[in-house]
């Protein structure tokens, strides 16, 4: 619902900057496909790191859980040092995929950047070519939403990756689900299987 929202208050504001600038138009398609590519590009990215790091989180998790559990018995046998390697190696494998999802967003805030400054620079461009067809206070409002298309695009784009990530959860409770082998259950032996002699010794067979 925000999604949308916030979409077609993005579309309203370059359709007010396209209608006090009939010129804009021109490379109004452009800077859209350019925004469109940019977020085709770095969803999928963004979405796979998310699923890495929700896949090495939980060994993670597990491996403090039993640490915590088991911490009488660990400083009885000295294995100190073990747990703590392998709760590192854990953790480095968790960092991994968090500081590949930061850089992500650094290179997609650079784009959508870019993406602003080319509507800014058009806006202002066409204000300076139509100076004598333009009043001042329709100059200023185009001005105004030339500069908040950064934010509300680096804000768009924001929350349609957080809404794919979030699928991830939905994706693990269907492969837990349906795509976990379940154990056959135990079935005890029919006695004419076995025999009436069964069992002849005590030990186990």
């Amino acid at each position: 619902e925000n999604y949308l929202a916030i979409g077609g208050y993005l579309l309203g504001m370059l359709v007010v900057i396209c209608v006090l600038l009939p010129w804009f138009c021109v490379p109004f398609l452009p800077i859209v496909a350019a925004y469109k590519l940019t977020e085709k590009y770095v969803t999928p990215a963004a979405r796979e790191l998310q699923r890495l790091d929700a896949t090495a989180r939980s060994p993670m998790t597990s491996h403090l859980s039993e640490t915590l559990q088991g911490l009488s018995t660990i400083r009885t046998f000295a294995m100190e040092a073990p747990f703590r390697r392998r709760a590192l190696e854990y953790l480095d494998q968790n960092l991994r995929p968090q500081m590949l999802g930061m850089e992500v967003r650094r290179w997609l805030d650079v784009r959508l950047e870019l993406v602003n400054l080319l509507v800014q620079f058009f806006t202002a461009l066409f204000l300076v070519l139509a100076r004598d067809s333009i009043s001042p206070s329709f100059a200023g409002l185009a001005l105004t939403k030339a500069m908040g298309v950064g934010a509300i695009l680096s804000f768009l784009v924001m929350m349609k990756t957080q809404l794919e990530t979030s699928m991830n959860a939905v994706e693990r409770i269907d492969e837990y689900s349906h795509q976990v082998d379940i154990e056959h259950p135990t079935v005890a032996p029919n006695r004419e299987e076995v025999g009436a002699s069964w069992p002849t010794c005590g030990a186990i067979s």
